[in-house]
């Protein structure tokens, strides 16, 4: 009778210590879980961090390199808008906005809106202009791949004086960058000075705002 007693406690203890392991087991097993999903999203900040810095770098190194080529006469780009807004293929004003895009692999493809003819980026791969067959001013992407970069661009004409007269003309131009879910723009204001006439005048665009 004793010995019967003896092998039921025995076996009731061993029934509550599994239980007192699976427990152990469970809070271990909740424990590594919420590990897993702290880690899970420090990682997914740390790479939104990580795109948020690059998208900034990158428009702002694409913005500088446009910056330099409107402030050289002698740059594809500079020429380019001197003879679209001369020859009155680019109308003034925000409605006739154009827009360049160059693809995440940054070849030779790319687009405009409707307003402007398809444009090319550089295939060399350089910070220079560059000119696709139908006379449209092209530009590298630096992004690189996994990286999309556009580039939106309209005019207006000094309000006081005619429309023949550029000198003090406004270029608005928008660079925008995006990766994954973050996206960043610069947004630059130009103005134009003239100097020289016919033949020997000389475009220049200096900046004026950036923001």
């Amino acid at each position: 009778m004793v010995r019967r007693r003896y092998r039921q406690l025995m076996r009731e203890q061993k029934g509550a210590a599994m239980i007192v392991v699976l427990c152990i087991l469970s809070v271990f097993l909740a424990l590594a879980l919420a590990l897993l999903l702290a880690s899970s999203t420090l990682m997914q900040t740390a790479r939104r961090g990580v795109e948020d810095v690059r998208c900034r770098i990158e428009a702002s190194t694409f913005a500088d390199c446009i910056e330099d080529d409107l402030e050289d006469e002698d740059s594809s780009l500079n020429q380019y808008i001197r003879q679209q807004i001369t020859e009155h293929v680019w109308e003034p004003g925000a409605a006739a906005v154009r827009v360049y895009e160059a693809n995440p692999a940054g070849d030779a493809s790319g687009g405009t809106s409707d307003n402007g003819p398809a444009d090319k980026t550089n295939p060399a791969g350089d910070a220079s202009g560059g000119t696709s067959d139908n006379g449209s001013a092209g530009k590298t992407n630096p992004a690189g791949d996994g990286s999309a970069l556009s580039i939106s661009m309209y005019w207006e004409p000094p309000a006081e004086l005619g429309t023949a007269d550029r000198d003090g003309s406004a270029l608005y131009l928008t660079v925008a960058c995006a990766e994954g879910q973050s996206d960043h723009q610069v947004q630059c204001e130009f103005a134009l000075t003239c100097s020289g006439s016919g033949e020997n005048e000389v475009w220049r665009w200096y900046r004026t705002r950036r923001g």
